[in-house]
């Protein structure tokens, strides 16, 4: 299919959440570098997305979604198509394994996988007027007839990729701009199995090759630079699966950012990939915290049906090691797991308990669909074989569930007390009563008191827009 050639050529990039979406920000990036300057980003939660899109009017709309945000979404692109006539390409998780989205009348395309080159050239083929419907990565429509293109190689130099285009999203939103803690990716991939994620099947996608990939610690040097030059940045988030990955990798970068940035910083890791020499290091360069996944403390549960690989003895002993070093612990935990019982959603609550935890982030269980979580969600009654993956929750803290199962309700009240059974368990009787009584917006707002507590006190930002941010969070239940 072939379109006329357009010579003042506009993209409008749109998401939901008003965040600085580093995969988006890459592709922006690297249409900027092959002469695309005409863009700009849009965000759901800004209340005017589809009014401003309009009046934009963009020759191409690329959309980049989750799962839990596409219904929301494609309201947005009905909306949009009624008055103008963007080409519509949807990205991200849920495009790559649902790209039969493309069915959505607004949807003109979805691409699979990692999207710089892909809609570089899709990009290049719409502004010259050529046929692009063999562009890889891209199930297109066209004539009512879906071409499903074959998935591209991961690109394997990223320190060939031009650094992340954040300044379009800092001229949007002034808080995204002057937050003092702003996020980097070392690293892409990650090797684990675990069955509520989609890292195994989109490695598979490509025959499991250069699925995990690093940067080098001078192409990130570099680009850490860059940014503490011209914005505020006081504390660095590596938002890395898995930062303690490949050692060498920690061993070269870590001593090179203690002498060229020396700003304390963040990093996601295992508790498996934690060893007394890697702890110290951390320690040494300046690491304030660590984020990792517990998801469950009961074993069978972790191990059986969540696929994490990851032994009581594994997290006892990490831990351990973190607490010697004084290294600050936050794990990440799911209730409302299918066929979890309130017995072993409190043996979670204890394990946070036992290995001294500063903060423990409870999300409600949502099917990201066709993981293999999902099909065993389908598989044992917990969704019926009809569900459609389009209706989740928007939040994974919004105290709903789609699962059906004993004591759902009761599991997502839970999470939104689970940090407060943790440093204070002489509440857990009063928390076992109250999540008997009905969901409302009080507890709400109490889920939320330990999350702005804890963004004070590491000083994330100014008190009052913590404030503002927390409360639209309460209210909006958007994450």
């Amino acid at each position: 299919m072939k379109t006329k050639l357009k010579k003042d050529f506009k993209i409008a990039f749109c998401c939901e959440p008003v965040e600085t979406r580093l995969g988006m920000a890459s592709v922006i990036a690297v249409l900027k570098a092959n002469g695309f300057t005409n863009c700009d980003v849009f965000f759901g939660d800004s209340g005017t997305l589809e009014r401003d899109v309009i009046s934009y009017n963009p020759d191409v709309l690329a959309y980049g979604l989750y799962s839990n945000e596409a219904a929301v979404a494609i309201e947005r692109l009905n909306k949009i198509k009624r008055e103008i006539n963007p080409f519509v390409v949807v990205g991200g998780m849920h495009a790559t394994f649902f790209p039969e989205s493309v069915k959505e009348e607004s949807i003109d395309a979805a691409c699979i996988g990692e999207g710089e080159y892909a809609i570089l050239e899709l990009c290049e083929k719409l502004r010259q007027g050529e046929s692009y419907t063999s562009v890889a990565s891209l199930w297109i429509k066209t004539n009512g007839t879906i071409i499903k293109n074959d998935i591209r190689p991961f690109i394997k130099g990223l320190d060939s990729l031009p650094f992340p285009d954040r300044e379009i999203f800092y001229r949007k939103s002034e808080e995204l701009r002057t937050t003092p803690l702003k996020h980097f990716f070392s690293s892409r991939g990650c090797p684990y199995p675990c069955s509520f994620c989609f890292a195994e099947q989109y490695s598979a996608m490509n025959n499991d090759k250069d699925f995990c990939r690093f940067h080098s610690p001078e192409y990130l040097i570099k680009q850490i630079k860059e940014i503490k030059d011209k914005y505020p940045l006081d504390t660095i988030k590596f938002f890395d699966s898995t930062f303690t990955l490949n050692y060498t990798h920690v061993r070269t970068f870590l001593p090179l950012y203690k002498k060229e940035i020396g700003l304390p910083y963040l990093i996601c890791s295992r508790f498996d990939r934690i060893t007394d020499e890697i702890a110290k290091l951390l320690k040494e360069t300046g690491c304030d915290r660590l984020g990792i996944g517990l998801e469950s403390g009961d074993e069978s549960m972790r191990n059986n049906v969540l696929k994490k690989r990851l032994k009581d003895e594994d997290i006892y002993k990490g831990a351990a090691i973190l607490n010697k070093y004084g290294l600050r612990v936050e794990t990440t935990n799911m209730i409302g797991l299918p066929g979890e019982t309130l017995k072993q959603a409190f043996k979670t609550i204890k394990m946070n308990q036992k290995i001294k935890v500063r903060f423990a982030q409870f999300c409600i269980f949502i099917p990201e669909p066709k993981t293999e979580l999902a099909r065993y969600c389908v598989k044992h009654g917990y969704l019926k074989k009809d569900f459609d993956f389009k209706n989740l929750p928007r939040s994974y803290h919004s105290g709903e569930s789609p699962l059906k199962q004993k004591d759902i309700k009761k599991l997502c009240k839970l999470h939104m007390f689970a940090d407060y059974a943790i440093h204070y368990p002489f509440l857990n009787p009063l928390i076992r009563f109250l999540i008997i009584l009905p969901n409302n917006d009080i507890y709400r707002f109490i889920y939320q008191i330990p999350y702005l507590v804890r963004a004070v006190r590491y000083k994330d930002d100014t008190f009052f827009k913590l404030i503002r941010r927390y409360w639209f969070r309460a209210v909006k239940q958007s994450y």
